[in-house]
């Protein structure tokens, strides 16, 4: 029989991660099984990278106590799929609590891959637990040292985990023409994570910053991709049909690569844009440090409060020429991570199939 790799994921992004790894392990006669919450774009994403996943559980949305109980449903629904189904020969997730606590009591080896130090109470839960936990350089290792002081369980890499995919990305035109724009005429807006435990307090309007969009409106088409259901509910009605908001997951690196501008309350995206060549703004409340360094390298990436975001983004609209850059040189020195996620997958594997044949 195959090992079986089980992958976890939360969000869009660890669904991209997992599209890559499920091609990769499945070469090497690793079968593979994809867990995901019902969450943003993740379902669809997965989809479209052809990966059929197992939903189990949901995003427990702001309160500390709606999150509390829907990982604690989610872990013992976790629990319970395994009862079920062969037990995996490893766990990879990007800190997902649910995964890597129901990893650890079934004895399962657990690889981790974070690039949030701020994320503390994840962090905290999970990375303990973990055998392996793969990070980039750029971000600080003090803070994980301070979680878990074991170092060798540490990898760190020269670059960000965005580059398993923007590596293999070739843009497409096709994605711009279902939803009616133009290249280099529309500005692609994330709004903010304020329901995450690691945001300050912001309201859906702080969020998604309508009055700045308001202003867009005069000059260009704004693609929005709301995060939660009351932050898309709160758009159509402000600004009903002058924004754009796809009715499901679309090829959002495409979007990037032929906007003007991207603008966004979290890094993925900006990262994701900036390593394209896009200009790309985060509004995330601290300056994280893959952006500190992306920024220091020379990618068009900035960080900008809200309240100072309006006359910079007016400034990258009326003259885009200024900002887009050619990355392909400074994208050469950076590592892309899959070969050493998946070197130290194959050495946890092969030490849980030794202790089951002692």
């Amino acid at each position: 029989m195959n090992p079986i790799a089980w992958i976890d994921v939360l969000t869009p992004k660890q669904a991209l991660i997992s599209v890559y790894l499920y091609e990769e392990f499945r070469k090497r006669e690793i079968d593979v099984i994809v867990t995901c919450r019902k969450y943003d774009y993740t379902i669809g994403v997965l989809k479209n990278g052809r990966v059929e996943p197992v939903i189990i559980g949901e995003y427990g949305g702001r309160s500390l106590l709606s999150k509390l109980i829907a990982s604690s449903e989610r872990q013992l629904e976790l629990s319970r799929y395994w009862l079920n189904t062969r037990r995996p020969d490893i766990h990879i997730s990007m800190t997902s609590p649910e995964g890597t606590r129901v990893a650890f009591g079934l004895r399962i080896p657990i690889l981790l891959l974070s690039d949030t130090p701020h994320s503390i109470f994840v962090n905290k839960l999970t990375i303990p637990l973990a055998d392996t936990v793969i990070i980039p350089k750029a971000v600080a290792f003090n803070e994980y040292l301070n979680i878990d002081s074991n170092k060798d369980k540490f990898v760190r890499f020269n670059g960000v985990f965005e580059l398993m995919w923007i590596n293999k990305f070739s843009p497409k035109e096709s994605v711009l023409k279902n939803l009616g724009l133009t290249k280099y005429e529309y500005v692609v807006l994330r709004p903010g994570e304020f329901k995450a435990s690691y945001y300050p307090t912001m309201n859906i309007k702080q969020s998604v910053m309508s009055n700045i969009v308001s202003e867009l409106l005069e000059h260009v088409n704004v693609v929005i991709l709301p995060r939660y259901v009351d932050q898309y509910e709160f758009l159509k009605q402000e600004l009903g049909d002058n924004i754009i908001i796809p009715d499901k997951a679309v090829d959002t690196l495409s979007l990037e690569y032929y906007a003007l501008l991207v603008v966004t309350g979290g890094l993925t995206m900006a990262t994701e844009a900036a390593l394209m060549g896009t200009p790309a703004i985060t509004f995330f409340p601290k300056r994280l440090d893959i952006e500190k360094f992306l920024e220091d390298m020379g990618f068009p990436i900035y960080h900008l409060s809200i309240d100072k975001l309006r006359s910079t983004v007016l400034k990258i609209i009326e003259n885009p020429q200024n900002y887009r850059k050619n990355t392909r040189e400074l994208l050469s020195k950076l590592e892309d991570p899959t070969s050493i996620i998946l070197e130290r997958s194959m050495d946890l594997i092969k030490r849980r199939i030794l202790e089951d044949n002692k």
